[in-house]
């Protein structure tokens, strides 16, 4: 059995409402944008903000978003990350490790050959990459 629709729900009409509210902000916005205060003030509109803020505010928002974004990718990354002394930089049973593949330094800068895959201990990547 097909079910009738009955109507818009609240979503759609909420939906609705803030797309046309959208829209009439923007026209006004542009309005106050770029007709002459002289042509406001002889229609009645007295109180209005600087012209300036026609720049101001767009420009704000935009960086706004730019730093709200690079803000929620640094806290990201930061509560990825595990501290050195965490268990789960600690190694397992899969680990290949400089010493058991005979490599006394993994720095070595062999020039002849490419040295063995072998993993890195946290704290010497970080010393390598940070000095910390």
């Amino acid at each position: 059995m097909i079910k009738q629709h009955r109507g818009a729900t609240s979503t759609e009409w909420y939906g609705f409402a803030g797309w046309v509210t959208s829209w009439v902000s923007y026209a006004l916005f542009l309005v106050w944008a770029y007709i002459p205060d002289e042509y406001l003030e002889a229609a009645g509109i007295n109180v209005f903000p600087s012209k300036s803020w026609a720049l101001i505010f767009p420009t704000w928002c935009c960086m706004l978003i730019v730093f709200l974004i690079s803000a929620y990718e640094s806290l990201c990354a930061l509560v990825a990350v595990d501290a050195l002394s965490s268990f789960t930089t600690v190694h397992d049973s899969f680990s290949r490790w400089p010493e058991d593949l005979g490599i006394s330094d993994p720095w070595c800068g062999c020039e002849d050959s490419i040295p063995p895959l072998a993993d890195l201990p946290a704290h010497m990547v970080s010393e390598a990459l940070y000095g910390a």
